[in-house]
């Protein structure tokens, strides 16, 4: 089995990890913190985390092969190395309870109503154990189905929801005197380009170069999407009444009404069925960070018991989160600021000390 990943399997890796789940819910932040603008300021934030993949990235390929474990025990031995994998274990256990306590919620809330909310979130972390367990590059060509057919589902719903909105609700599209705004929401809109930090577990090989500017244009492509997700949600409800609604694409999907298409009333059930394919993926994803990390730090431990550890961390954790009311604020907030290290942080520092290691081994 191949120890690495295509350009072809990257791609769909970030889609599956950044556009299944926040597009549920993006749609009512750029409503409420920039209205007609939210392209600009979803645009500006995809270049922003377009140049943070990038520099993971180039990361990676300095040393093929690697992960970003493997590259900060290189530049500043095992025990700080250790201490870089606790603080990635944290962010993935962190945005996988998150994730899966949302989606639980949501499918609650419109396909289950008489299900416990906990069973089925011990159903989903169980199957996203299942994908961890068999490890990122071993199930990377399932991803390759599950990315394309919840991207293309996806994208044929809001294309639809385009030509059957109405464009008056997103204009303007632009008000100069509100750019201040709009680059203000900025932070709210990066925490749907949470999880780009699944590029540091994937090992990249020697002969493949475009591995950072396949990240950059999936990066800039996932931005895009989420322009077209907010920009047909918005079209279908409104500007003001998008902002009363938790799930408000769910909401914008059910009033999807083509008479042609008499046999198929219920576009929210395709759509749950389509966000369901993608984001059990995505939970296998964000499992695979956390015990890929996991067994770096601790190599005696087999991968199983780190499998079996970090689902039954979650478990709890999305039982402690249901306690809640405000937990999705919350983990929005939190792991935004996260982001600044595991994305930002520590991938320039490693790039920095790496360099300086480089020049003092060849000096």
């Amino acid at each position: 089995m191949s120890r690495e990943v295509t350009n072809r399997q990257l791609v769909m890796i970030l889609v599956i990890m950044l556009a299944t789940t926040a597009p549920t819910f993006l749609s009512k932040t750029m409503a409420e913190a920039t209205e007609g603008g939210f392209w600009f300021a979803i645009l500006v934030t995809g270049v922003i985390f377009s140049l943070l993949a990038l520099l993971i990235t180039l990361l990676q390929r300095k040393n093929p092969g690697k992960t970003l474990f493997d590259h900060a025990k290189d530049a500043f031995g095992p025990f700080w190395a250790n201490v870089i994998a606790l603080i990635y274990i944290v962010f993935f256990l962190l945005a996988l309870i998150f994730i899966t306590t949302d989606i639980v919620s949501m499918v609650s809330a419109n396909l289950l109503l008489k299900t416990p909310k906990w069973f089925i979130l011990f159903f989903t972390l169980a199957v996203s154990g299942y994908g961890a367990a068999k490890g990122i590059t071993n199930i990377a060509r399932l991803f390759e189905i599950y990315g394309f057919f919840a991207l293309t589902g996806s994208v044929i719903l809001y294309v639809i929801m385009l030509f059957l909105g109405d464009i008056n609700y997103i204009r303007p599209l632009f008000v100069k005197e509100d750019l201040g705004r709009y680059f203000g929401a900025v932070w709210k809109t990066a925490f749907a380009f949470v999880g780009l930090e699944i590029i540091t577990v994937i090992p990249f090989a020697k002969q493949n170069k475009k591995f950072p500017l396949v990240s950059v244009i999936s990066t800039l492509g996932i931005a895009l999407f989420y322009i077209l997700s907010v920009g047909a949600s918005i079209m279908m409800i409104g500007m003001e009444e998008i902002r009363f609604y938790k799930y408000p694409v769910m909401t914008a999907i059910r009033q999807i009404d083509i008479i042609q298409i008499d046999f198929l009333q219920r576009f929210d059930v395709v759509h749950l069925f389509v966000l369901l394919m993608g984001a059990n993926a995505s939970f296998m994803l964000t499992s695979c960070g956390g015990v890929e990390y996991m067994t770096k730090a601790f190599p005696k431990m087999k991968r199983i018991i780190a499998v079996l550890l970090l689902t039954a961390m979650a478990f709890a954790g999305g039982i402690f989160a249901s306690f809640f009311e405000n937990f999705h604020d919350i983990a929005i907030n939190v792991l935004t600021y996260y982001m600044i290290f595991t994305a930002f942080i520590i991938p320039v520092l490693l790039l920095i000390f790496g360099r300086r290691k480089r020049n003092a081994e060849t000096a």
